[in-house]
Parts: structure tokens; C-alpha cells; sequence
């Protein structure tokens, strides 16, 4: 039993280390030339005499374990010639594999996003944005961070944003998104004025008190008109009094209550509306996935 666990760990560490597609170009090869044996032997099996074939190797191998023949074996150094016959076909074949076997491919790329966030100290009129930091999320009003209270995270300078974790730069330079209005629908962002022209720069809106009352008033007239108009398809169509008729019934039961169209979640800028303390524009850039250096082997391991 011990001697088919040594042949068998020597069967393994000899087979296994060129087979297992840890180098794939030795791998894929090797593959190549015992697929085109495999084509050889399919079209020549019926002309080689396969028993005078295994007949010469089995007595061969029973010859070799004589004692006499050890001995002319290692007198001849046959050992030493067998190693660097060996050595010689396995150079070839790397350089085969190297030279030959192209497995290049484009990487994988994906788009990366970056907001360049500005702040100023008041929501005068006349105050300037400044330049905060760089940061993953856009802290829009109803942002979960912007709720909490916690101060946005980023890097001050661009030069110091790294690409994700097995990423790379694909490209030299960040690229400013053009269409802002694109990425702020898309997040259902609200309370905001957006840039179609210039900078585009996406703002928080400041809303006063009057704003809020004038709000609340065009809510409260919408509802108003909306219960009336209700009230009124009641008294005309409804099942009480004997004051409708079939014919009528029939008719208003198809009436609907008009609705007014959802307006939009953001305002297009136009200079017109206060602006708040935050305001972001995004840049994109392309990232490739970088190549794996090669898993360790335990059986390329000399320990």
C-alpha cells in the first residue's frame, strides 16, 4: 500500500503542475499536441501492430529491472541522459507555449463615477461656491447622510481618487457628465436645480416660507376642486332621491375626476430660484479589471 501511495504522489506531482491550467499557455499546449496525436492515432490505429508495440515496451520494462541491466544502465549514465532529454523537451515546449499560444484579451471595462461637490458659507445671493471635496454619493437633500447630519467623504483633489479594488485607469483624464438631467432622473432626485447648459452643475433649491405658503395653498385648492367636482358626480349620478335617470346614470357612471400631471422631482435652472449651500456635477471615467497573477500551486512547491 505504501508503494502505490509514493507512485501515486509522484503520478500527481508530475502530471498535475502542466494540466491544471495554472499556466495556460503550457496548459492549452499541451492540450493542442494531444488533440492532434489523438487525430494521428484515429486515422493510423488500424496500420501500427498495437501487440508487437506492447510487447517490445513490457519486456523492456521486465529487462530493465535485471540486476545486469541496472548495472550497464548506470554505467552508461542513462539517468543523466534521460534528465537532459527531459530538460530539452521542456524547454521546447514552454518556448512553444510562449511563442506560439496567444491568449491575450481585451479586459474587462466598466464606467466609474465621481461627484465634485461645492459648498458656500450662506444661501445669500451674492455668496460663492467653493470647492469641498470629491466624493461617491451626491448628497442630494434627501440623502440618508444629508438627513443624519453627517458631513460628506471623499478626497480633496482629484489626483487623489484611486480606482476600485482589481480595477485600473482605462483612460488618462475624468470626463465631465454632460447630461446631468439623464443621472439626476435616474435617482429620483429632488429639490434640486439642474444645469442643462454651462457647468452643469446640479444645486440644492432654497425654499422660503412664502414658497412653502404658496405650496400649501395650490395643495389646498387642488383638493378643494377636486372634493367639489367629486360632490357633484354624487348628487348627479348617485342612487338616492329618484333625481337621476338611467340614461344619466349611465353616462356619468364614465365621468373621471381629471388628474393633474405628477410634476417633475427637478427644476431646470433659469437663475430664478434660490439656490442652496450644496451643489455637484458628475464626472465618469473608464476602469479595467486587472489580470490575476496565478494561484499558488501546493504541487509546484518544493517543500
Amino acid at each position: 500500500m505504501e508503494d502505490f501511495s509514493r507512485i501515486h504522489d509522484a503520478a500527481i506531482s508530475v502530471i498535475t503542475p502542466p494540466t491544471n491550467f495554472s499556466n495556460e499557455a503550457l496548459s492549452s499546449a499541451l492540450y493542442l499536441i494531444l488533440f492532434l496525436t489523438s487525430i494521428v492515432l484515429f486515422i493510423a490505429a488500424q496500420i501500427l501492430p498495437w501487440r508487437a508495440v506492447f510487447l517490445v515496451i513490457g519486456w523492456v520494462l521486465v529487462g530493465a529491472c535485471h540486476p545486469k541491466a541496472q548495472s550497464f544502465l548506470e554505467d552508461t549514465h542513462a539517468d543523466e541522459f534521460l534528465e537532459e532529454q527531459s530538460e530539452h523537451a521542456s524547454s521546447w515546449l514552454h518556448a512553444f507555449a510562449e511563442g506560439d499560444i496567444d491568449l491575450s484579451h481585451a479586459p474587462e471595462r466598466r464606467e466609474v463615477e465621481i461627484y465634485e461637490l461645492q459648498r458656500r458659507a450662506s444661501e445669500a445671493a451674492d455668496a460663492e461656491y467653493e470647492p469641498f471635496l470629491f466624493t461617491t454619493q451626491p448628497y442630494t437633500p434627501l440623502s440618508p447622510a444629508r438627513i443624519a447630519g453627517d458631513r460628506p467623504r471623499g478626497s480633496r483633489f482629484f489626483e487623489d481618487v484611486e480606482p476600485p479594488k482589481g480595477w485600473r485607469w482605462a483612460d488618462k483624464k475624468w470626463t465631465l457628465d454632460l447630461l446631468s438631467r439623464e443621472w439626476v432622473e435616474d435617482r429620483c432626485i429632488t429639490g434640486v436645480e439642474v444645469e442643462i447648459e454651462g457647468e452643469r452643475w446640479v444645486s440644492d433649491i432654497h425654499y422660503d416660507e412664502s414658497d412653502f405658503a404658496s405650496l400649501a395653498l395650490a395643495s389646498n385648492e387642488d383638493i378643494t376642486k377636486t372634493a367639489v367636482a367629486a360632490a357633484g358626480f354624487a348628487l348627479v349620478g348617485g342612487g338616492g332621491g329618484g333625481l337621476t335617470s338611467p340614461s344619466t346614470t349611465s353616462v356619468d357612471s364614465k365621468l373621471k375626476i381629471p388628474r393633474k400631471p405628477l410634476p417633475k422631482s427637478w427644476e431646470e435652472g433659469d437663475g430664478s430660484r434660490k439656490k442652496g449651500q450644496w451643489r455637484r456635477r458628475r464626472w465618469v471615467r473608464l476602469v479595467e479589471r486587472r489580470p490575476l497573477p496565478p494561484p499558488e500551486d501546493v504541487y509546484l512547491s518544493r517543500e
